[in-house]
C-alpha cells in the first residue's frame, strides 16, 4: 500500500495494480489444512493499525463462500472481512468471475471510503466497523 500525495489511501495487488472499492479479486486463504482461493469484492481501503506489517493497511472485503470440490454445492456470501497481505492478493476483471459468483457479488453494495479523513458517502450498505 502506497499513500498517495492527495491523502487517498492506494492499496496494491501482487502485480503492482492498485485496487479500489468495487473491484473484484481472488485471494488466498486457508480452508482447514489446505491452501485455497476465493472470490471476492473490495469493499473499501482504509488504513490499519497493525505492528506486524509494513504498509499498516488493509481491505474491507465481501468474499464468496463455494466447496468447488463438491459437485452442484450452492454458493454464498461468506462474513464481510479484511486482508492486509497485498501479495496474496490479485485484482480480476469481470469476465474472469464465473457466472454465479458474479451475480452474487453483484448485490453487494460498497461505499466510496476516504477512512484517512474518516468521510463516507453514500447511504446504503454502510460499513459496520468503520469508525
Amino acid at each position: 500500500m502506497k499513500k498517495s500525495k492527495s491523502k487517498e489511501l492506494v492499496f496494491t495487488d501482487r502485480c503492482g495494480t492498485p485496487l479500489q472499492a468495487g473491484d473484484f479479486i481472488v485471494y488466498g486463504y486457508m480452508y482447514a489444512t489446505s491452501p485455497s482461493l476465493k472470490f471476492g469484492k473490495v469493499l473499501a481501503v482504509r488504513e490499519g493499525n497493525s505492528l506486524t506489517i509494513e504498509s499498516n493497511s488493509s481491505l474491507s472485503i465481501q468474499g464468496v463462500e463455494d466447496r468447488y470440490w463438491i459437485q452442484d454445492q450452492e454458493i454464498s456470501l461468506c462474513k464481510k472481512s479484511t486482508l492486509q497481505y497485498s501479495e496474496r492478493i490479485l485484482k480480476i476483471e469481470r469476465n474472469q468471475l464465473p457466472k454465479k459468483h458474479l451475480e452474487l457479488l453483484d448485490t453487494v453494495k460498497v461505499e466510496i471510503i476516504n477512512v484517512k479523513e474518516k468521510e463516507v458517502t453514500g447511504k446504503k450498505n454502510r460499513l459496520e466497523d468503520v469508525e
